[in-house]
């Protein structure tokens, strides 16, 4: 067991090394999934570290522009450790951003709701997002500066 996530520990650590350092998402991606294919050996492991690699996963493939290999990854992370505020309002974006609107506020709906009571920053963020979502797809001028001239004051 400890020799098993003692080379977890090292590709996560390669892999991080490689994304922020290296800027070489591929090479992460490599190494992240290295770590990921070691869980399968594992009787025991950290499941926050499994979340986080999954996470880590999921965005090196939404840097490299493959939305369904993105969004696989973050749905099992999200299994592993539900309702992370920020987690939901990514995943908002993707589904807004690909085109399945009906899920991406249904999910902002849901960052609103989690983060409430949270902060003033996360009720303007979501005030922010839903503007941004409304404006994408196409309201009305007015409407949209009526909600902007709301979220300043």
């Amino acid at each position: 067991m400890i020799n098993l996530q003692n080379k977890v520990d090292k590709y996560i650590h390669s892999g991080n090394i490689e994304f922020s350092e290296n800027r070489n998402v591929i090479s992460a991606l490599v190494d992240y999934q290295r770590a990921l294919d070691i869980y399968d050996y594992m009787d025991k492991f950290y499941k926050i570290q499994h979340h986080e690699l999954l996470v880590r996963i999921a965005i090196c493939y939404d840097i490299l522009g493959n939305y369904q290999k993105t969004m696989d990854y973050l749905t099992i992370g999200m299994k592993i450790i539900p309702n992370i505020c920020n987690l939901v309002l990514y995943k908002s974006v993707l589904y807004f951003a690909n085109g399945d609107h009906l899920k991406g506020y249904r999910l902002l709906n849901k960052y609103k709701n989690l983060s409430s009571g949270n902060g003033v920053g996360k009720e303007n963020l979501y005030d922010l997002f839903k503007l941004v979502f409304n404006y994408v797809e196409g309201s009305n001028k007015k409407k949209l500066l009526d909600e902007l001239s709301t979220m300043l004051n």
